[in-house]
């Protein structure tokens, strides 16, 4: 056969024997011979993609192969937000293995290990490395010790720009063993939040800092203002090729509060156009309402969801009138609700 034909099983390629005519068949079929390798490092059904010259085999195709394990083709790596570590995304790993209502489990594994609760949590004081380009390498170093796979990223609040910071900058090189496929951010401030210099009696100085915004002062410029950190991550996001392509992103923002104005000094908060917000990040900053290159592909919001269960911090409300008790918190998605059926629909899409 002229043609040159390949053949890939579970995207390895292997050895064809032969590929030509099917002796005993009426003409116009062919017959592909291929070896399966002895080393194929997984089991079960693994797909099977067979080209000739520019001609692929249709999707779906599996080969079984007697092996070890099932191929696990994705990793859903959870992400955890500031004053939080690796335990406060339990509830969100359950609630996304849920049998009925989360993701494909034969498909995708979930991973809530990581942990940066030395810089995150609440402590007195703080390390000095600590930073959020520090906390995107700490990311990349988890996620290359777990077995190679392609990763779906679901980060919470500072979660969200701790994956966007890896993604950029593929820290470690981990994009090499462990390319991402997804991002999902929930209430993350990917354009920064309403900061307030007591904010950082309460947190991580270094870390309000850069994720500071002010959506107000130019409003009517139609600019909004951000930590260096923050300008030039999200400069370099919008304008240039992403090291994984075409990123499939859903940005999830709650909405309950409709005031954006903190309580601390009037001047701050979210621009009066779109005063809503899940208690401490704006809608805007949320769902990335940006121009440029690598938007979202996906936006979902809803008025039901706050940042936290209580929109408070430290005893210190950040906007007036927001009172999140009766409100479901982003990260503890209800089993069977709207947001974790957009979450399960989005990375299983992937």
């Amino acid at each position: 056969m002229a043609t040159q034909v390949s053949v890939r099983i579970a995207g390895v390629p292997v050895q064809v024997l032969y590929a030509g005519a099917a002796p005993g068949n009426v003409n116009g079929f062919t017959q592909v011979n291929a070896t399966i390798p002895a080393d194929l490092p997984y089991g079960g059904n693994l797909p099977l993609l067979v080209e000739v010259g520019g001609a692929s085999s249709q999707a779906g195709i599996t080969l079984e192969v007697v092996g070890p394990s099932p191929l696990v083709q994705r990793t859903v790596v959870l992400v955890h937000g500031l004053f939080q570590g690796s335990v406060d995304m339990a509830s969100l790993a359950s609630a996304l293995g849920d049998p009925t209502y989360g993701v494909d489990l034969s498909r995708f594994a979930i991973d809530y290990g990581f942990d940066w609760s030395a810089c995150a949590a609440f402590h007195l004081i703080y390390p000095s490395y600590c930073s959020l380009e520090e906390g995107a390498t700490e990311l990349a170093n988890h996620i290359a010790a777990l077995p190679p796979s392609h990763v779906i990223l679901v980060g919470y609040s500072m979660g969200g720009l701790l994956a966007r910071d890896l993604i950029l900058n593929n820290r470690n090189s981990v994009l090499g063993s462990h390319p991402v496929d997804g991002l999902v951010t929930l209430g993350t401030p990917n354009v920064g939040y309403p900061y307030e210099a007591i904010d950082e009696l309460v947190s991580c100085p270094t870390l309000v800092r850069e994720m500071y915004s002010d959506w107000r002062s130019q409003e009517q410029q139609n600019r909004v203002l951000e930590s260096g950190y923050l300008l030039a991550l999200n400069n370099a996001w919008t304008t240039t090729q992403l090291p994984v392509g075409n990123l499939p992103w859903l940005a999830v923002a709650g909405t309950f509060c409709s005031n954006g104005l903190r309580d601390v000094f009037a001047n701050t908060g979210c621009r009066n156009s779109n005063p809503y917000n899940d208690g401490i990040v704006c809608d805007d900053s949320a769902e990335f309402n940006l121009t440029g290159n690598n938007m979202p592909t996906a936006r979902w919001r809803s008025p039901a969801y706050a940042h936290t269960k209580d929109a408070t911090f430290f005893g210190t409300t950040f906007f007036d009138g927001c009172d999140a008790l009766n409100f479901i918190a982003l990260d503890q998605p209800i089993v069977g609700g709207d947001l974790l059926q957009a979450l399960t629909a989005f990375i299983n899409a992937q």
